[in-house]
């Protein structure tokens, strides 16, 4: 148990409060301490590219938000193809909810 979990544990279970920096200096004196877990590893970085070589091989989803005016804001969600960037499909609603979408 690290001297964190020790402090909580003196508190429930003897009512006696102790400040976190002394128990952890008394564990250190006395070679109590864990040793502290390393960092993460680091993850390889990804270009996010995905290579495509023709059309209808993968797709995008964009959603943008306009303005109209009196009648307010409305949503516009295009599903384009990645290969030549055309727009294969289109919803426009008023409102942004997933079950409004075909």
């Amino acid at each position: 148990m690290g001297y964190r979990r020790i402090r909580v544990w003196r508190y429930k279970r003897h009512q006696l409060r102790v400040n976190h920096k002394r128990v952890y200096r008394i564990m250190k004196e006395l070679g109590l301490l864990t040793r502290s877990k390393g960092g993460t590893a680091s993850r390889k970085k990804q270009s996010g590219r995905i290579p495509v070589t023709g059309s209808n091989q993968h797709f995008q989803v964009d959603m943008t938000k306009i303005w109209c005016g009196s009648d307010g804001w409305g949503y516009l969600f295009a599903a384009i193809d990645a290969y030549d960037k055309e727009i294969v499909g289109y919803s426009f609603s008023r409102f942004c909810r997933t079950n409004e979408l075909n």
